[in-house]
């Protein structure tokens, strides 16, 4: 539900929860990612002035338009600073207003979150990202510019006698940014396997676009329902 619903979420968060209720103890940890954005993220129309006519939630933001000035923050304290920064982003989007800190769409899935209360506190480790008003963040480890987060320099999520660790993946979207995500953590980690719970996940895209998706990364990545 809410503002960015996508199709099938609430299956895939109702069965990561049952499995994650049962199953727990079979991981060394369990990484969560919560999306997090301010109301003043500039990925949401709202924050845009000018000529908003191409600014359209779930399109790519007409970046010519803020080149030429004909689109530009509303924040006019920071605008020529944001602007710049949104500039670097060829791939900067346009999204509804999500997952604003403190609101209920930012909370984890209240089945997970149950589920989660039973699994010991040192095994838990919880993550934000997309905080940054003016860059995209789909991955936990990248920004849209390829930078790095607070995350990813150095990467310890796990222990270092873990030369080859079995990662497996859930979560939603799995063409935003559970993609991403994978695709960083190929690109920063040690070498390992990566495996998708498919039931646990739901995408926005047809899934055989989506399935192209992860074929064209670099290191093979395991489909397991």
């Amino acid at each position: 539900g809410g503002s960015l619903a996508v199709e099938g979420a609430k299956k895939a968060m109702t069965t990561l929860a049952a499995h994650v209720r049962v199953h727990h103890g079979e991981y060394d940890k369990i990484i969560v990612s919560l999306d997090t954005h301010h109301v003043t993220n500039l990925g949401f129309p709202q924050n845009w002035a000018g000529d908003t006519s191409r600014v359209i939630p779930g399109q790519p933001f007409p970046l010519d338009d803020v080149k030429s000035g004909k689109v530009y923050p509303k924040l006019r304290y920071t605008a020529a600073e944001d602007a710049q920064i949104v500039l670097t982003q060829p791939g900067f989007m346009c999204w509804p207003m999500h997952c604003v800190k403190g609101t209920p769409g930012w909370k984890i899935f209240g089945e997970l979150e149950d589920a989660l209360m039973q699994v010991s506190k040192d095994k838990v480790i919880f993550l934000t990202k997309g905080e940054e008003d003016a860059r995209d963040n789909y991955s936990i480890f990248h920004f849209g510019d390829r930078g790095l987060t607070k995350h990813a320099n150095p990467f310890k999520l796990w222990d270092a006698k873990y030369d080859n660790p079995d990662v497996y993946v859930t979560g939603l979207a799995l063409d935003y940014c559970v993609y991403e995500t994978v695709k960083s953590l190929q690109e920063i980690s040690r070498e390992g396997t990566y495996t998708i719970y498919t039931s646990m996940t739901a995408s926005i895209q047809p899934q055989d676009i989506v399935s192209e998706m992860y074929e064209r990364l670099p290191k093979k990545v395991n489909l397991k329902l």
